[in-house]
């Protein structure tokens, strides 16, 4: 009985000790993650066009979002995205609308009305902007919100200069919209 309490013991302190690494590492594996399902999404010759959108769970669950014309385009997402190492379930929210609007079908739509923005262009501006971020090593972790006409960034950078660079990078893709900047960027420890 001693000896089942001195393990447990010694399994409880091993899991405490490392938890903090552990919590650490699994932020990073599901940026990673979340990374190459988007370069993988990007790099598909017919889904690249499109402003897709992935989020990804610790357990490697990864749902899907955006617009693609056809159910066969849909299909071919979730079979592109199970493909990606660390992906072990694939939801897919992607909507099927015939009018979905590749990348740069996007880019040449009629001017704007004075109306804000729709619910639609927000995705679309969400998705071109993620996109962009994802072909860039290291923005794996920024976060992008859009709301009728402000893009905020949050989220951790490694570095000022990465997060300045996200913000280039989502205002070359907002569209006109505001920019709000609150990605952090950890201090470095003195040693």
């Amino acid at each position: 009985m001693q000896w089942l309490w001195a393990c447990w013991l010694a399994a409880a302190l091993a899991a405490r000790v490392g938890g903090a690494a552990g919590v650490a590492q699994t932020r990073e594996t599901v940026a990673g993650v979340r990374t190459a399902v988007l370069q993988a999404l990007i790099a598909d010759p017919k889904l690249g066009r499109y402003p897709l959108d992935a989020s990804v769970g610790a357990d490697g669950r990864v749902v899907l979002h955006g617009a693609l014309p056809t159910k066969r385009d849909k299909d071919r997402a979730s079979h592109v995205v199970q493909r990606v190492a660390g992906v072990h379930e694939v939801e897919n929210r992607i909507a099927v609308n015939a009018a979905a609007l590749p990348l740069a079908g996007a880019a040449a739509a009629p001017a704007r009305s004075a109306e804000p923005a729709t619910a639609a262009s927000s995705a679309d501006v969400q998705a071109a902007i993620l996109n962009a971020l994802a072909a860039k090593p290291g923005m794996g972790q920024v976060t992008v919100t859009v709301r009728q006409a402000q893009v905020t960034l949050g989220g951790r950078a490694d570095s000022p200069h990465a997060k300045d660079e996200a913000g280039e990078i989502a205002r070359a893709n907002a569209d006109g919209r505001k920019l709000e900047n609150d990605i952090r960027v950890p201090r470095r420890e003195r040693h």
